[in-house]
């Protein structure tokens, strides 16, 4: 068993990528505590977690024999109930997010886990990477944006190097406009009313840096 966990601070993304292998055929669990509401893809491969007014989609990559699969957040038949031992807390206010497989001699995948903003849906999947080479860019080579206003107001406390803002507003985000300036291409997915996040892109050589606005 090989495990990798990438967190991908400018995106704002977490991968946890498995490599397994059985000596024989065997029986797969492989799972994630969440809350919230979940939809999954009709094909398994990819879905949307809503929370209040955040969403984030999970994509499934690589073994295209694995799905994913919802369960409730109850110890397995075989495995020991912490509830029963006077252990653990309480999840039934929580649900698994699964990939269970039978019969299954050996698998590698990975789960993606990235915030959507606005009307965004789950992006095309990405390849599998090599689990021994995982690579993030380093900050100090991202685009960056110099400046950044919501509503013809600069946004309070703005720095390049910070790509993270929460502003307090009550009235309708889908109205809201956003405009900014940077070391690059930029491009802009505004906030909805049932998705009070924005994103701002900058681009450049290939190489992307993100910038996000939670509407409170």
């Amino acid at each position: 068993f090989k495990r990798a966990v990438t967190v991908d601070k400018a995106a704002m993304s977490t991968r946890v990528q498995d490599e397994i292998k059985f000596i024989v055929p065997s029986e797969l669990y492989s799972f994630v505590h969440l809350g919230g509401t979940v939809e999954i893809a009709p094909d398994g491969r990819s879905a949307v977690i809503v929370m209040d007014n955040n969403k984030m989609s999970v994509q499934l990559v690589g073994d295209e024999n694995l799905k994913l699969e919802k369960m409730n957040a109850v110890a397995l038949e075989t495995s020991p109930n912490p509830l029963a031992l006077g252990a653990g807390t309480d999840d039934s206010h929580r649900w698994k997010l699964v990939i269970h497989s039978k019969e299954i001699k050996s698998a590698e995948y990975a789960l993606i886990f990235t915030p959507l903003c606005g009307d965004e849906t789950v992006k095309a999947a990405e390849e599998l990477k090599d689990i021994d080479s995982l690579t993030l860019p380093l900050a100090s080579e991202l685009p960056k944006l110099s400046k950044l206003s919501v509503n013809g107001s600069s946004v309070s406390e703005f720095k390049p190097n910070k790509t993270i803002y929460s502003l307090a507003y009550s009235g309708d985000v889908s109205a809201t406009k956003i405009v900014a300036e940077g070391d690059g291409e930029i491009s802009i997915e505004p906030a909805t009313s049932d998705n009070r996040c924005a994103r701002v892109t900058v681009s450049k050589n290939g190489k992307e840096n993100y910038y996000f606005i939670s509407f409170n």
